[in-house]
């Protein structure tokens, strides 16, 4: 009719119109957010897996450096298991009587005792011993790799670490040198997919050269 005003506002047509671009605004950042959240996740593992191998790896490797006795692997073998000690030599005899002497021991448990074999700490998980002026070690197996032994509790390192393809074992006691002296490291340390993140390895090796004595 001549005279009549529209009503101020939006028409139907018009809100439709307005609330699909909305959603498809919302879709977009959305999606931005996701991927920027999924890719900042992915660093994070990574970070954090290749923090707790290099960790792990400079403990073993300070420790093979400062050790005057090395019982497990023997020369020429290599095993799942590190154990050896510092100021002992291997006839029992303490190298300098004012300091203090211990041992030290690594395993890989690849079963489920202790924390291991969790869904929080999927096997195969790296343990660290440490005993005070015991010398030799207690014996660790896979028994009991993971629990308390001879009074000392094992400091989980890490979880998900496997062998890898260009070695026997984690911990490889070679005769490349006289007396046996040298002790190769490998090891694959891996975080399994989780959401949009694929599985993650970090590989690290890496060889200890010291004086182990050949008696043992």
């Amino acid at each position: 009719m001549a005279g009549l005003k529209r009503a101020p506002g939006f028409t139907l047509v018009e809100l439709m119109l307005a609330t699909l671009i909305f959603s498809m605004v919302i879709a977009g950042l959305a999606a931005i957010y996701t991927t920027a959240f999924s890719q900042s996740g992915a660093v994070l593992r990574d970070a954090r897996l290749k923090t707790t191998a290099m960790v792990a790896f400079k403990g073993m490797t300070q420790n093979l450096v400062s050790a005057t006795r090395l019982d497990s692997p023997p020369k020429g073998g290599s095993g799942n298991v590190l154990r050896g000690c510092t100021n002992m030599a291997p006839d029992g005899v303490q190298n300098t009587a004012a300091v203090a002497f211990g041992s030290f021991g690594y395993c890989v448990q690849p079963g489920a005792v202790g924390t291991c074999g969790t869904p929080e700490a999927p096997a195969p998980c790296l343990y660290q011993y440490n005993w005070a002026n015991i010398c030799p070690s207690p014996v660790l197996s896979n028994g009991n790799c993971g629990s308390t032994v001879g009074g000392a509790v094992p400091e989980f390192v890490a979880s998900r670490v496997m062998v890898p393809a260009s070695i026997p074992n984690y911990f490889v006691r070679t005769t490349a040198m006289a007396a046996g002296n040298q002790v190769h490291i490998g090891m694959v340390f891996q975080r399994d997919a989780t959401g949009k993140i694929p599985v993650m390895q970090y590989e690290v090796q890496t060889v200890a050269n010291t004086q182990f004595d050949a008696r043992l």
